[in-house]
């Protein structure tokens, strides 16, 4: 009967020593887990910092490019201009509107290239919002995530108390 009591006693040590050992492995990745989460959440912070950058420079390449828009709009009124002025000089004006040709195509594929580039710039601006989404969701799935490990780490902490 005594042999039997301390049997039950040795048992109740060793579940104990065991359950004592398996709550410290579940706190070493419950400590784990946090500090992947803190740096996901780092990550997410870093993400927004840079995008804003890459947003406010896309803003900024987007104003230069109206100025190019601009400036191809003014070159293509000069053109048409110095065609109508080569036209009135008649025979003297002849190298003049070969010019004024030229310079109208310049104007031509300026607008082409600008108008390119705004649709690309367009597109930039879309992605970025779409980081910002993916970036959100990131901070969310982090947020949650840190609320399940902290009411585990309560718990853990509670059993080990006890």
């Amino acid at each position: 009967m005594i042999y039997n009591i301390y049997y039950v006693m040795d048992i109740k040590t060793i579940k104990d020593g065991i359950i004592l050992e398996e709550m410290k492995i579940i706190n070493e990745y419950v400590e784990k887990i946090s500090a992947e989460i803190q740096e996901m959440t780092t990550t997410a912070e870093s993400l927004y910092e840079k995008v804003d950058i890459m947003k406010d420079k896309v803003n900024n390449f987007k104003l230069s490019t109206k100025q190019i828009v601009g400036i191809a709009s003014q070159t293509n009124m000069l053109s048409l201009n110095a065609s109508i002025e080569a036209a009135r000089a008649g025979e003297a004006g002849k190298g003049f509107a070969v010019v004024a040709t030229e310079v109208k195509k310049l104007s031509d594929m300026s607008s082409k290239v600008a108008e390119s580039t705004v649709k690309d710039q367009n597109e930039m601006l879309k992605m970025i919002v779409d980081i910002y989404k993916v970036a959100d969701v990131v901070n969310q799935k982090s947020e949650s995530l840190k609320g399940a490990i902290d009411k585990i780490s309560a718990i853990v902490q509670k059993a080990n108390q006890s």
